[in-house]
């Protein structure tokens, strides 16, 4: 089988074939409105290997950012074609989230049904970070671009350049972050939890309740080289779950993976990221002890990376409602997920070793 998939619905379609091949139930959470650009329904997909008593538990998770979903879920099928599944000791499990944005994936764009970044939000919305208010105006602006060409994707991101040159590194960094302020600015949060969010915090509770020990791996794209990769690790550098996942994963590799959008000035600290999905996996399991993160598969060069909020905006905010917009859904596409062969066997080679080093490095953790 194919493992890189042309569409939402053939990559659910394939996900659950292997998952099902694999001897798995394959749990589909409809959503209860969304619909595809051609009407057809929406769903995220569940699936579960292991015992539910498994003090040990691999989460992965792809299509957080919609669009970026077509990697993660070519591993997450090669994991379930593999024999990795077979030789699972018992105390370890493996749960796939296949698809947590499909609104944004049935699209190739990152955000959700609700115009939002799902990425950002799962905060307490009673505690939303302080805005730099002046600073998500001036980038907001660089963002209404009403006739889209590849020509006004260059000059907003020269605009963009001026604006961080004026801003200094570290303050547009953190605009680029995320916030909660400006329904049409960058990174936009939302004002409440989504449904995804709900979803998700439900399978943690259901799935995950009985972990002791967590890896998480949530597969996204975007940074690093052309065909790299990125890992993300949000524990605190001086804990024991930062360590192993620098075992896991390379120690160089995580160090330096935070300070990605300094483009190596190690001056500049990394944006406080505010709403990830592991927030809400930290929270759903005080008891647990989480290692791992996100893992980027790089795309794009960082000066270039903004194209893709760019013309995601214009695409749903500012295209007339008449446009034929194919083409550049497509180049949406190929921003986050290029059907390059090469690129596509870069991933795969990747993602089989992280999941073969997480997995062994979880079968041994313990207090």
């Amino acid at each position: 089988m194919e493992l890189f998939s042309e569409s939402y619905f053939e990559a659910r379609a394939k996900f659950a074939y292997a998952a099902n091949s694999a001897g798995l139930s394959v749990e589909t959470i409809w959503h209860p409105s969304a619909k595809s650009p051609d009407g057809r329904g929406l769903a995220i997909d569940v699936a579960r290997a292991g015992r539910d008593d498994a003090s040990h538990v691999l989460f992965t998770v792809c299509g957080t950012h919609g669009v970026e979903g077509y990697p993660g879920s070519a591993a997450q099928i090669q994991l379930l074609q593999s024999a990795k599944l077979r030789d699972l000791p018992p105390h370890v499990a493996i749960v796939f989230l296949h698809g947590l944005n499909p609104y944004g994936w049935a699209r190739n764009s990152q955000r959700n049904e609700d115009g939002i970044d799902l990425n950002r939000n799962f905060i307490d919305f009673t505690k939303a970070p302080a805005a730099d208010r002046q600073a998500v105006a001036q980038m907001a602006e660089v963002l209404e671009i009403q006739e889209m060409s590849y020509v006004a994707l260059g000059e907003a991101l020269r605009k963009l350049s001026a604006i961080r040159q004026e801003l200094g590194a570290e303050r547009y960094i953190q605009r680029v972050a995320g916030q909660y302020v400006n329904p049409r600015g960058w990174k936009f949060g939302g004002t409440a939890p989504c449904w995804s969010n709900k979803i998700y915090r439900d399978v943690v509770r259901r799935h995950l309740s009985k972990a002791r020990y967590v890896a998480e791996i949530d597969w996204h794209t975007g940074l690093g080289a052309y065909g790299g990769f990125v890992p993300l690790c949000f524990a605190g550098r001086d804990t024991e779950e930062f360590t192993l996942t620098c075992d896991w994963w390379g120690k160089e590799a995580v160090e330096g993976g935070g300070s990605v959008w300094s483009a190596g000035d190690k001056s500049v600290k990394a944006p406080d990221y505010s709403g990830l999905t592991h927030a809400a996996l930290a929270e759903e399991l005080p008891n647990a002890r989480i290692a791992g993160g996100v893992i980027e598969f790089g795309t794009l060069p960082l000066n270039q990376i903004a194209l893709v909020p760019i013309l995601d905006h214009w695409l749903t905010f500012n295209a007339p409602a008449n446009a034929d917009v194919r083409h550049w859904r497509a180049q949406m596409r190929t921003f986050m997920a290029p059907r390059d062969k090469d690129w596509e066997d870069c991933v795969l080679q990747h993602a089989e070793r992280f999941y073969s080093r997480t997995l062994e490095g979880l079968a041994r953790w313990s207090a």
